[in-house]
């Protein structure tokens, strides 16, 4: 029997060890050849990337192992908090704390409102308040995306106390989820044997992977369901050290809540039922069985429960909505945002069979079949696109954190200047860049824990969240692609770096000593990843021109983007092509007062130039007259100055035109946010003028020219 169980644990962690360094030899490679980003309309573009670079950042990580070695300064207070355990616990919560006020500042900062899933999903959950249940129909949102069914009655009890769609409160709740996501992390560290300081340093971390942080201005399930899943894994963890029953109880909870407010969260749940199965298996503990039976108890309770609640309250009979086969079909398809991103397939075919799931279950599961098909017969082609596909998930360093923030989002407040530029697309384009660096030295950390770190008789405990990583993998391998979905799961990665590079510290500086942790190159590991390394590089040679296809073309996006400010602030006479100036001038039928609420000026061409200061503000202009305290507005014919109104009536593009020196002013309407929206912007409709000499919006190209004189 114990041979049987010591052949089952080596299998275990050959197996999950062989796949854990496939995955991450695999994005290493992808790392060093491409980046994907996103364009503000969400078009995934991938750059190449330099070798060098990456070689660059691979002895930076190196360097900095060694020098850390070396500062013998530290070496007292690290001793110090590796002993103490009151002091690790003291600044463990110091650095929850920050991370929480780094958070909770961006959400202040931002105060992003819901739209999107996010906007329904709080809009039905208040209609329930009004006894409408509509969107619990089949054609309703959350009749059609039943998966959204959990967070839906979250945010409905939560109203109770909050009130409805309370985004600040719900971003608050997110800010203490990512404190509570790093210490979990930094627990896990326990595991695999970090020190209290290297724990620290997990923590450390959440300060500089900046997706993370943007998320918590997410009002989704993302944030939440990552703590209470990592709170779960180690509470299991707990549970089978200390067979406390309580550990048993909270574990299978979290994991249910989890999987509540995002059902991806099942990953991690089967990770820990994986674990619990082999830790029976391995300990001979049949005992400890029931946590098994607590684990699918919670979960069938949240998934069986939530329908009944519903179903009580609406009297209706709910269905199981789009089949999640569409989901594998859309995650198979050449999308235009991307390969297997979002392209409305799964709504689209769920309306075309008039809500009927096991009619979209079939014609997704034909649709798969001709896929994969395809896929046999065109196997250059396959290679492509589930290249791209893992690229597009795995190698986007922001993770899509700063599209779901961006120039078409709406926030309560004015976003401030620096807010903005992180948002803009030359800001991005930097955050993309450091994301990057991070990313690489997390992958390139977790390669390192897998070759040096020792395998005693409970590594397998070390691999359950790789296990969980791996389920991530290849559960998105097929699914809807999307780098929110996969944050989650390349966290895992963090504890894991910080543990490879403190095994490289110890190695350089040759700290290891008799009774304590030593560091053991492991020869096969080494071998296995240089294989996968190599095998990729040759496999992929010459036939991975896709990976770096739109490299010009970014950068071209990148620099229009930082000349989008085509006029800067000044005061300027406006003057047009007849080499007339604009001109206000007042209502002659109208008497004004100091409070009158309706003045205004017209606006034609003389001689006389009215000046006119320019404003740039995100990407729009103002035209203000600033000695009459009124604005140019385009929302009335004919046009007229007027006072300030917070509308797209008072905002403006400038474009430059064929002449120089001259240039077309561009009437903004709604929703004209992004820069992507802005830069496809023609000037058919401009500013121009009538014979009369009045000012009008008009497709007139002869009559639409305009010079700014200071």
């Amino acid at each position: 029997m114990e041979t049987v169980i010591k052949i089952i644990r080596k299998l275990y962690e050959g197996l999950i060890s062989f796949l854990t360094l496939g995955i991450i030899t695999f994005l290493l490679f992808l790392g060093s050849r491409t980046t994907a980003v996103l364009t503000q309309s969400e078009h995934l573009l991938f750059i190449e990337e330099s070798p060098l670079s990456f070689l660059f950042w691979i002895m930076a990580a190196v360097v900095v192992a060694f020098l850390f070695t070396r500062f013998e300064w530290g070496k007292e207070l690290i001793s110090k908090i590796n002993t103490d355990e009151k002091l690790y616990r003291r600044v463990r919560t110091y650095l929850a704390f920050g991370l929480f006020s780094v958070c909770l500042f961006w959400v202040l900062s931002t105060q992003m409102m819901a739209r999107g899933d996010q906007l329904e999903i709080q809009e039905a959950a208040f209609r329930v308040h009004l006894g409408d249940f509509g969107e619990l129909l089949p054609d309703g949102y959350i009749g059609a995306h039943y998966n959204q069914i959990g967070l839906m009655l979250i945010s409905y009890l939560f109203s109770f106390i909050f009130g409805s769609q309370n985004y600040l409160v719900f971003q608050i709740f997110n800010c203490v989820a990512v404190a509570v996501i790093y210490v979990r992390l930094a627990d896990l560290g326990a595991v695999i044997k970090l020190s209290n300081f290297n724990r620290l340093l997990v923590q450390v971390s959440g300060f500089f992977f900046l997706p993370i942080i943007f998320f918590s201005s997410f009002v989704y399930g993302n944030i939440i369901g990552l703590a209470l899943a990592l709170c779960a894994l180690n509470y299991e963890y707990r549970f089978f050290e200390e067979k406390k029953k309580r550990y048993a109880f909270a574990s299978a909870l979290l994991i249910a809540l989890a999987t509540m407010v995002k059902p991806n969260f099942a990953i991690y749940m089967i990770g820990i039922l994986g674990f619990a199965v082999l830790s029976v298996i391995i300990k001979k503990d049949v005992k400890s069985l029931y946590y098994v039976a607590l684990v699918l108890i919670f979960f069938a309770l949240q998934t069986y429960g939530t329908k009944f609640v519903f179903e009580k309250m609406s009297g209706l009979k709910l269905q199981d909505g789009i089949s999640p086969y569409a989901f594998v079909a859309m995650g198979l398809q050449e999308g235009g945002l991307g390969p297997g991103w979002y392209d409305g397939y799964n709504d689209l075919s769920y309306e075309i069979v008039k809500y009927d799931t096991k009619a979209q279950r079939q014609e997704a599961i034909w649709n798969i079949k001709d896929r994969l098909k395809f896929f046999l017969e065109n196997k250059e082609e396959a290679f492509s696109f589930f290249t791209r596909k893992t690229a597009a998930q795995w190698v986007e360093p922001t993770y899509e954190s700063i599209f779901i923030l961006n120039e078409d989002s709406d926030y309560t407040v004015k976003i401030s200047a620096w807010v903005w530029w992180i948002i803009s697309v030359s800001g991005s384009s930097v955050i993309s860049r450091l994301g990057k660096i991070f990313q690489i030295l997390v992958l390139f950390g977790a390669l390192l824990f897998m070759l040096l770190f020792r395998r005693d008789g409970e590594y397998y405990k070390a691999l359950t969240p790789l296990m969980i990583l791996f389920g991530g993998f290849a559960f998105h391998f097929v699914w809807e692609a999307n780098g929110q979905y996969t944050i989650i799961f390349f966290v895992l990665l963090i504890p894991f770096a910080v543990s490879g590079y403190a095994q490289l510290s110890e190695l350089i500086a040759g700290m290891g000593k008799a009774g304590e942790f030593k560091v053991a190159l492991n020869r096969l590991s080494l071998i296995i990843a240089a294989i996968f390394f190599i095998g990729f590089t040759v496999f992929y040679h010459g036939r991975s021109q896709y990976l770096a296809a739109d490299t010009e073309s970014y950068k071209a996006y990148v620099q229009a983007s930082k000349e989008e400010v085509v006029i800067p602030d000044s005061t300027y006479n406006l003057k047009s092509e007849s080499d007339l100036y604009v001109t206000a001038v007042p209502d002659p039928d109208k008497e004004y007062s100091f409070d009158d609420d309706d003045k205004k000026m017209y606006l034609n061409l003389s001689s006389e130039a009215t000046a006119i200061r320019l404003i740039n503000y995100h990407g729009r202009v103002r035209l203000y007259i600033a000695d009459k305290n009124l604005y140019l507005d385009h929302g009335s014919e004919p046009l007229i100055a007027t006072t300030y109104r917070d509308t797209d009536d008072q905002l403006w593009i400038i474009k430059p035109s064929d002449t120089d020196s001259q240039y077309y002013i561009i009437p903004c309407s709604e929703r004209i946010n992004t820069f992507d929206n802005r830069m496809s912007i023609t000037s058919d409709y401009h500013l121009g003028y009538d014979a009369s000499g009045n000012l009008v919006i008009t497709d007139d190209s002869t009559s639409g020219l305009w010079t700014f004189e200071q």
